[in-house]
């Protein structure tokens, strides 16, 4: 298969720095006397010490005046260090200052400069995310406008966007509730991904305005991206509500009164037995949460006979279940791949009626190329994938089961698609087939299924 992924590209530069870009918890900038000539000298070369503490006690020195000539500082020397350690340092010093109108009008003028840069610059992720922090009107409205007209039209924009909200996920910090909730309101929010992103990494912060946000985004969003923001409130509120009016209605009667549960007092969440988002339709008790889906059934000798006539069985009858709203394809696989359809068709009747003429007609013969089938899958843009298999892989551009875990993982890392994987007659608990197949849902967003013959 010639015909690359768009996923495959290697991320820019910029968004490797931003992945690379950590947290540490927040600073308050206090009001201070204005720095001095002096200060500033000797805090310019504690910033090009050698020694790492140097540094940082200098960071800790210049967050203690929110101006722009300590913001310059930072600018010039914090982000751009060559430790993680103080890059993170001099990110929270500047978030310290993200209501200070001087210092933020420094900051969307050197935005707006490496904005015309053609080499990426790896301190803007950390400048717009200082941006998006702020409460300022003019702030909020100047770093929209760079992450809609900058970043939306640009081919790397959701990215950017998705590098963004991860870097915050990983910080659990309340301040970030504000960055990630402006950019739910921006236009990149229309990719999947990055809606996906901006969800997931509002679920890792344990404050009401993250609950607040989440809730009030669900109207706006469905398929993965609903169930992932529907998971984490059921997960901590222990409440188990379909509907977004639903959540509305309760969230408005009991904000004011809500405690997060303790960490070992959440069950797992996705669980098949325990379907919270609404009615779903099911595959082999998965459910099917996504509104644009792919089935791939494996058509290798070993199926042949009770085995490929249950999986017939069972994908017609979650085909004729999908509602009208959801969009499918099928891939089959042995050694070598059969797309259905190049692209996704809406689950209406006639297309559904087609769809399982084409699954009655599939054989059992040959080998297993599971890598191509999954890679012939990342072709549409899915939110969901469904594998199901029978036997380890055995052919293909990879065959080894950890080199296609790491290499459908990687590729999935910027399409955030669920992978759900269905083992029929995996042997016993544990065998490396099944270990196979539950690396590769656990790391792709999705749920492993063992079905028994």
């Amino acid at each position: 298969m010639t015909r690359k992924s768009r996923t495959q590209r290697r991320l820019p530069s910029v968004i490797l720095a931003l992945l690379l870009a950590g947290c540490l918890p927040g600073t308050t900038a206090r009001a201070a006397e204005k720095l001095s000539e002096r200060d500033r000298v000797t805090l310019t070369a504690k910033l090009r010490s050698k020694q790492v503490d140097s540094r940082l006690d200098a960071i800790k020195k210049l967050a203690q005046f929110p101006e722009p000539d300590a913001a310059k500082l930072l600018l010039k020397f914090a982000l751009r260090d060559t430790s993680d350690q103080v890059r993170r340092a001099g990110y929270m010093a500047l978030v310290g200052f993200k209501d200070q109108a001087a210092v933020c009008d420094l900051l969307v003028e050197q935005l707006n400069r490496q904005a015309k840069q053609l080499r990426p610059d790896p301190s803007t992720p950390l400048l717009l995310c200082v941006l998006l922090s702020s409460e300022l009107p003019d702030v909020q409205k100047s770093s929209l406008r760079y992450v809609n007209d900058k970043l939306a039209p640009a081919r790397d924009g959701p990215l950017f966007v998705i590098a963004l909200a991860d870097m915050l996920a990983l910080r659990h910090e309340s301040v970030d509730v504000a960055p990630l909730k402006r950019l739910a309101a921006s236009k990149p929010m229309k990719n999947f991904a990055v809606r996906r992103s901006i969800v997931r990494a509002l679920a890792q912060i344990d404050d009401p305005q993250a609950i607040d946000t989440l809730v009030g985004l669900l109207p706006e969003i469905d398929g993965e991206a609903r169930a992932d923001a529907i998971e984490y409130l059921a997960l901590v509120t222990k409440q188990q509500l379909a509907e977004p009016a639903d959540w509305q209605d309760w969230w408005a009667k009991n904000k004011a009164t809500f405690q997060f549960p303790a960490l070992f007092e959440r069950p797992r969440t996705r669980a098949y037995e325990n379907l919270i988002y609404g009615r779903a339709s099911t595959y082999y008790g998965l459910p099917l949460y996504g509104r644009r889906i792919v089935f791939i059934i494996d058509s290798s000798g070993s199926m042949e006979g009770a085995r490929i006539v249950a999986a017939k069985r069972e994908l017609a009858s979650a085909i004729e279940a999908l509602k009208d709203n959801v969009s499918f394809g099928i891939v089959v696989f042995n050694s070598r791949v059969v797309v259905w359809k190049r692209e996704l068709v809406d689950a209406v009747s006639s297309n559904k009626q087609e769809a399982l003429r084409f699954v009655e007609k599939i054989g059992a013969n040959d080998q297993t190329a599971t890598y191509d089938a999954l890679a012939a899958a990342f072709l549409v843009d899915a939110e969901a994938i469904y594998l199901l298999t029978d036997g380890a892989p055995s052919m293909g551009r990879f065959v080894q089961p950890d080199d296609i875990v790491r290499a459908i993982s990687d590729q999935n890392r910027t399409r955030r698609e669920s992978i759900y994987t269905i083992g029929i007659g995996p042997g016993e608990v544990g065998s490396p087939f099944e270990q196979f197949l539950e690396s590769l849902a656990q790391q792709n967003f999705g749920l492993y299924r063992r079905v028994d013959e």
